[in-house]
Parts: structure tokens; sequence; C-alpha cells
């Protein structure tokens, strides 16, 4: 049976489908009525160690001891901005920096002449130590004079200085210079789903569930927490817990990495969180469920009870003797019925036949 043939059948036993609609969307209303109301609440965090995305942050002394460069990568990044960097100025001056070492960093600077090479270091370490942030001090640790490269015409000589700038102070000592974002978000991520984790948020709110995703196609990953709970102050509740520990988690990842305060990733609200919303999405799947379910044993119904209904029209319109089979038109015993009846009777059939 093709689908255009089922379709028709469906359609002539539609009061069918109509019944089991019904009962389907009876039970579909008493299932949204019946659950649990949900309520959820929701806030977007940065994960980055600068926290200075506002006034209302944190205080301005705080917020100015975090600002600035913390590690030999960041540093030499921000020097390489410079235009004189890879031969970018005009002149002919140029200046590499590249990062060697946990907190070191290579100087290469040339020029057309030893003191405009010489001036150009210089200039490099003066943008470093302005670079960096407060507590962290820029040494040099070694200098070299500008020498001129090997050329084989004396107008292509170029002179060539260099020097190693390390990051010190009291906000590096003992301490890494940074966790990776993303590396701590995914670690961060599968201790927010551990066992012990979920006692400690959810032990006396049996009802509620949180959820810590981050995104990390950025540098700097987006953090979104959530809490749902059967009512508004348990979902507020949930989400504070869930923020704590968040925040106790990432810095236990920290310590772990030996990291230094002045270098610590911290969530930094983007989107605070708002008052409770309420959610109709735990009771709307199943009674979508049923609904569609009740459609289906509806469609089925019909169906089956139009195939029934056509084979006893067939019955009816052809209906077995007692003897054999069914008189149908052109059937093999009708056709040798009519032709005894066209005959003529012989003696014996017509005594047989007469009236006594």
């Amino acid at each position: 049976m093709d689908l255009v043939a089922v379709a028709w059948a469906v359609l002539r036993r539609w009061y069918v489908l109509v019944v089991f609609l019904a009962i389907g969307a009876f039970g579909a209303y008493e299932t949204m009525t019946s659950a649990e109301q949900s309520y959820e609440v929701q806030g977007t965090y940065l994960m980055s160690t600068t926290t200075a995305l506002g006034e209302d942050s944190e205080p301005a002394e705080a917020a100015d001891a975090e600002r600035g460069v913390t590690d030999a990568g960041l540093l030499a990044a921000v020097l390489n901005l410079d235009p004189r960097s890879r031969g970018g100025a005009e002149g002919g001056a140029s200046l590499t920096a590249m990062p060697i070492a946990d907190q070191t960093v290579r100087i290469d600077a040339t020029a057309t002449t030893a003191n405009e090479a010489e001036g150009v270091l210089d200039d490099v370490i003066d943008m470093a130590m302005d670079a960096v942030a407060a507590g962290i001090e820029v040494e040099v640790v070694a200098r070299s004079a500008a020498t001129v490269s090997q050329a084989e015409d004396a107008e292509a000589a170029r002179y060539e200085a260099g020097g190693l700038l390390r990051l010190s102070g009291e906000a590096l000592e003992g301490g890494a210079s940074q966790v990776a974002p993303n590396y701590a978000g995914r670690i961060l991520g599968e201790l927010m789903r551990s066992s012990e984790t979920q006692t400690e948020i959810l032990g006396d709110i049996p009802s509620g569930s949180y959820n810590l995703e981050h995104d990390d196609r950025d540098q700097a990953p987006i953090v979104t927490v959530s809490a749902v709970a059967t009512s508004p102050d348990d979902a507020v509740t949930v989400f504070d817990r869930t923020l704590a520990s968040a925040s106790e988690q990432l810095d236990v990842i920290q310590d772990s990495e030996g990291v230094g305060e002045t270098n610590r990733l911290q969530l930094i609200p983007l989107v605070e969180a708002a008052a409770p919303v309420q959610g109709e999405e735990s009771a709307r799947r199943p009674a979508l469920t049923i609904l569609g379910l009740s459609g289906i044993f509806g469609a089925g119904t019909a169906l089956a009870l139009d195939r029934l209904l056509a084979a006893r029209r067939r019955k009816w319109a052809f209906p077995r003797d007692e003897d054999g089979p069914s008189r149908q038109a052109g059937g093999a015993r009708d056709s040798a019925w009519d032709a005894r009846s066209s005959e003529p009777l012989t003696g014996d059939e017509r005594s047989e036949a007469a009236p006594r």
C-alpha cells in the first residue's frame, strides 16, 4: 500500500484520528499542568587576568596592579607591535623580539649604522619597562654591542645589536607565568562535573541542577554558568554555589601550577546573572511526545479499521453458500450451473421435477 492510499484511508476514518488526538491533547495538558515549575539563572563570564573591564569591577588600586604585561610571551608580542619590527619602518632600522624562556625575551636590533642599532635597542628596553605590570621589573641580563654583518657590498652592510631581557619581581617569585586559559577551562569543566562537586552544590537541593560550559574558540574563553531549580530562591542558591565552586576550582588549578598572584585567571562578569526565569522546557518535551504518539497510534488505528471494513464489504458483496465457494460473477460454479440450466431435461428429471 502506497502513501497516497494510506493517507486516503486515514482521511476516510478521520473520526478515529480525532479521538486519539483529543486523548493525546488531554494527556499533554495534564502533563504541563502537573509538572513541577522550574526556574533558571544564567550568567556569562570571561576567563582572563584582565579585571579592568569597568570601574565597578574592582577598586582602582587593584585594577592598576593587574594592568600591564606579566609574562615573556606577551611582552614579546607587545614589542613586535612597533613599526620597526621585522623591517616595517622607514630608514632601514628593524627589531625582533622573541621569548626564549619562561620570563626571558631576546631582542635583535639592526640598522645601517652602529649608533642607530644601539638606539633601537635602547628604545626597545624602555618600551619593555613601560609595558610591564606594577611590581614587575625588566632586567637587562646581557647586551651585545653593535657589530657589522658580513656583506659583499660595503653600502649594504648592516649593524646588529642584541640583548636579553628578564622579568623579575616579587609578583613573579616562585610562580609560573600563567596557565593557558583554554587548558584551565577544560580542567575546570571536568572538576565541576565530579561527584564531590555535585554533592557540595546540590546536597540540600536534590531537585536542582547546574551547568558550566566554556567556549574555547578565543584566547580568553567565555564561560557560561547556569542553574535550574524548582523555586526562584533555590535557583539563585545553586547558581551562587556553582560560581563560588568554579572560582575555587580555578584557584586549585593555578595553585598546582605555581601561578603567582599577578598572573591568576579570574572569572570576570560579562553578562551579570539576572532574576530567575521560569522555564517550561522540562514539561514541554514529554507533552509533545504524548501528543505525537497519540497521532501515530490514531493514524494506525484508522488505517486498520479502514482495511477491516473494506474486507467486510467484499464479503457482503460476494457471499459464500454452505456447499461451495462464493458465487462470484464468472466463477466456475456459476458457469457450470448456467450450462446445466440451458440443457433439456431427461425423462427421469421431468418426472422428478413434476408436481405430485
